[in-house]
């Protein structure tokens, strides 16, 4: 099986399990959240108005999707001169454009329905490339064909790559594809110091930190590992400069234009006020939430901190430097207000990291520990990929409806009880006549 063979795989299964889930009505929500929406008509305004204003959708995307407490200006947008603007970044919008141009041709009406099934075949598609490049990924860092297909399996089916990211055009598809990509880079140099592909890391390390501006935790430390590793650091810094400016300048000429500031549009106004989440319970909550947790939605990759503390021990400073990055970047996320996602599934504000834990669980599997643990290791897989198909089923605001109480009390984000995988279980055991009380729906 060949990296082609599993992002076909990956996308196949992604669309087929859409489908019938949507047909058979079980889930019809399209949009997963109205932090997509601008997403969403951008690639229009682009093809049909060669602009980034957002003028002409403005009022369809405030009809289905309003500000809350009746402001003119919802959330996701901003409104410049009297033009409306995305409020959030535009790189997964423009990755998308191929596919609003092959889908949406003149023989497709450009409702709100269509539109969200071309993102979510945009978003299919991009974690199913991510799934390929992995697989090339463990194939450079020594694993065997058996365990990198198993390894990009996992990717594609135990972790929120499938439940979240592959279901919509949120950031954190082509931030899987980004990544992806730029470790694929990242790692050939170490292996051939080789110069194109120091360019090319640096090029898609831009990319992915204006697509996700926490990412810069993942690509800086990296850059900086690359540029001091093996010496010819005056020759490196100007490759990587060269190279990595040219997106960041494209986005400063952009936000001027459109905003009249180089200020992110969609994190300038809160980067100084929305740092309020109680530490450490938050930090715990990332990890072991019964309703965001990382280790009870996607318990595969407690091995990936098992192999990260692996390479510790044995001075590997690659992977080391992965598990430090990951666990910053848990840090940062844990201060935000809203570190659980929102309304979301599963670990969202920490699911960039998804690549990362992949890779950490290579330590783990060239360990003599992967053999005494192998049952565990293939049972923690099967949990993940049940909740994550549970997400693709499942996944329709309900549960948020009823028992989100937003950042105000965390409280609600402990409730084994009350909790999504209880309340998925429920709704499961109702489908299938075990049980006959729906009371736990309203």
């Amino acid at each position: 099986m060949k990296s082609l063979h599993l992002i076909l795989i990956s996308f196949f299964t992604y669309f087929v399990l859409f489908v019938v889930v949507y047909v058979t009505q079980i889930n019809t929500t399209l949009i997963q959240s109205e932090d997509m929406v601008p997403s969403l008509y951008l690639p229009l305004a682009i093809i049909q108005d060669n602009s980034f204003y957002l003028d002409n959708y403005y009022q369809e995307m405030y009809e289905n999707y309003p500000q809350p407490d009746g402001a003119e200006v919802p959330f996701y947008l901003r409104k410049i001169d009297g033009h409306f603007v995305t409020a959030f970044p535009i790189i997964t919008p423009i990755l998308a454009l191929p596919f609003f141009l092959i889908f949406l041709t003149p023989f497709v009406t450009t409702s709100l329905v269509s539109i969200a099934i071309v993102a979510k075949i945009s978003a299919m598609v991009f974690v199913a490339l991510a799934v390929g490049v992995m697989y090339k990924n463990f194939n450079l860092l020594g694993i065997s064909h058996k365990f990198s297909v198993l390894l990009s399996l996992v990717f594609a089916f135990a972790t929120n790559a499938f439940a979240l990211s592959s279901q919509g055009l949120w950031q954190h598809g082509a931030s899987h594809l980004l990544v992806a990509l730029f470790f694929y880079f990242v790692i050939s140099e170490l292996i051939t110091h080789s110069s194109i592909n120091l360019m090319l890391s640096s090029f898609i390390a831009s990319l992915i930190v204006l697509n996700r501006p926490p990412d810069i935790i993942i690509v800086l430390p990296l850059l900086v590992f690359l540029l001091f590793n093996k010496g010819r650091v005056i020759k490196k810094i100007l490759w990587l400069g060269m190279f990595g400016l040219a997106p960041i300048i494209l986005f400063f000429i952009y936000n001027n234009y459109y905003f009249g500031s180089i200020m992110n549009q969609g994190y300038g106004d809160q980067l100084l006020t929305s740092w309020s989440a109680m530490f450490p319970e938050s930090f715990l909550g990332l990890l072991f939430s019964p309703s965001k947790g990382l280790l009870i939605y996607s318990p595969i990759f407690l091995f990936s901190f098992i192999g990260g503390f692996l390479a510790l021990k044995k001075k590997q400073a690659f992977y080391v430097l992965l598990l430090g990055l990951s666990i910053i970047y848990m840090i940062v996320m844990s201060k935000w207000r809203h570190w659980y996602g929102g309304y979301s599934f599963g670990y969202r504000m920490i699911t960039d990291l998804v690549p990362v834990f992949m890779l950490l669980l290579v330590p783990f599997i060239k360990s003599d520990l992967y053999q005494k643990s192998k049952r565990y290791f293939f049972g923690a897989i099967i949990w993940s990929v049940l909740i994550q198909i549970m997400g693709v089923i499942y996944f329709d605001g309900i549960w948020h409806t009823l028992y989100d109480n937003g950042p105000k009390d965390y409280s609600w984000l402990w409730s084994v009880k009350d909790s999504e995988v209880i309340f998925n279980i429920k709704r499961s055991l109702l489908k299938v006549g075990v049980i006959s009380n729906d009371s736990f729906l309203r």
